[in-house]
């Protein structure tokens, strides 16, 4: 209802419906992350489709990492860290909301470093040398092939094959997944050396 008063005297009144427009609902999803190993092709984000509503995606980055920007529950899988933000509108009043989520993506690889080639001979690294470095918390190893080494789990194992071998250490960021590698060459030069004396002979 509205008054109006005029001089303190006259008065009129009338009666208009107003209708409050009711805002819709919007989930945007759980934030979640991308690693090597985990969500690898992507999530599917958002809710399910409600009829009479419109829905636009939107990031910093535009709709990159998005298969479809205009539905409700679409699949993303951006190669860098983002936010997207739903705006969900009812397509009769006008009225809307917004809703967000994060996608972290972390795919960090650790470092593999298997050291630097060494020879094996009769003379020198005779029982073999070590090889790689010292390992770091967080990441795990794998050497191949393991024959001739103390240990093919650790970072720095010794390397005393009986022959000319190439290792691949692999390493493995136990957070991600995210591996790398790095070989080293153990060469082993045993060869026979020959000597000849001479032919044997007799002094009188």
């Amino acid at each position: 209802t509205v008054q109006v008063t005029e001089g303190g005297i006259n008065s009129t009144s009338c009666s208009i419906p107003i209708t409050f427009n009711p805002l819709p609902t919007v989930t945007a999803g759980t934030d979640f992350t991308i690693t090597c190993a985990n969500n690898v092709g992507g999530l599917t984000i958002g809710e399910l489709p409600e009829a009479g509503f419109d829905y636009l995606w939107t990031s910093d980055m535009g709709t990159v990492g998005l298969s479809n920007a205009l539905i409700a529950n679409p699949i993303t899988n951006p190669s860098t860290t983002t936010t997207y933000k739903v705006k969900k509108t009812n397509q009769t009043t006008g009225c809307w909301v917004t809703d967000e989520l994060t996608v972290t993506v972390d795919k960090s690889i650790p470092v593999a470093n298997a050291g630097a080639d060494f020879t094996k001979t009769c003379m020198t690294n005779i029982s073999g040398t070590q090889v790689g470095i010292d390992g770091v918390s967080g990441v795990s190893y794998s050497w191949s092939p393991s024959a001739g080494l103390s240990s093919a789990t650790i970072a720095n194992p010794i390397a005393n094959p009986n022959s000319t071998t190439t290792y691949t250490l692999t390493a493995t960021k136990d957070s991600t997944g995210c591996t790398t590698t790095d070989t080293v060459v153990v060469t082993v030069d045993k060869s026979t050396v020959f000597s000849d004396a001479g032919v044997d002979f007799t002094k009188t």
